[in-house]
């Protein structure tokens, strides 16, 4: 089983880095739509049918996944809260420099943990996504391709891999990217990370 995660295309939020980065619809800008099609064009070269793509239920994710349906001839799109944006809790109307600013005088060991008033974990959203992945895996072998955002592909891969906090803080996500994950032994091995038409690593 492969398992492709794309993270959405470029919204206005992503340029300002403003606090409607969180949990709050913003849709794709015209370069974010750009982004995404360059992105369907990786994915045909490298995936195999059946293909089930499910998204955040986020409008950017949505229409990052609808782009990609259309692009690629799928089924219809599925929806899963697992793959949401991070839930910061009150910290939802600060800016996503100021978040990460928090972040970053902990010690790597210690972000994990850390929980916003009335949010989640990097841990937590790490284990719904692994959940989501683990469930999928357990029925018919399939191509999966999850649309979501920074924080929720970054812990989840992280989980996956069995991965210690410094890998999860060090890992680049563009706008628009996608990474792979593929079935190895009782596990998942890393193909690729954050790879777009530009960054082909």
């Amino acid at each position: 089983m492969r398992v492709f995660f794309v993270r959405h295309g470029q919204t206005l939020a992503n340029l300002q880095h403003s606090s409607s980065s969180w949990n709050h619809d913003s849709p794709l800008t015209e370069d974010g739509r750009g982004q995404v099609k360059l992105a369907a064009e990786l994915l045909r070269a490298s995936f195999e049918r059946p293909v089930k793509i499910i998204a955040s239920p986020l409008l950017r994710t949505r229409q990052t996944a609808d782009i990609l349906a259309s692009q690629l001839n799928t089924g219809p799109v599925l929806v899963d809260d697992r793959l949401k944006e991070a839930n910061v809790g009150y910290w939802g109307q600060r800016t996503v420099d100021d978040v990460n600013d928090d972040f970053r005088k902990l010690s790597t060991a210690e972000r994990p943990t850390l929980r916003p008033p009335h949010g989640e974990t990097w841990l937590e959203i790490g284990s719904r996504v692994a959940q989501l992945v683990e469930e999928m895996s357990a029925g018919p072998s399939l191509t999966l391709v999850l649309v979501s955002h920074d924080a929720p592909i970054r812990f989840g891969v992280g989980t996956l891999l069995h991965e210690d906090s410094v890998k999860w803080s060090d890992r680049k996500f563009p706008t628009g990217s996608i990474s792979l994950l593929e079935a190895s032994g009782n596990g998942w091995r890393e193909v690729y990370i954050g790879k777009t038409q530009g960054n082909l690593r």
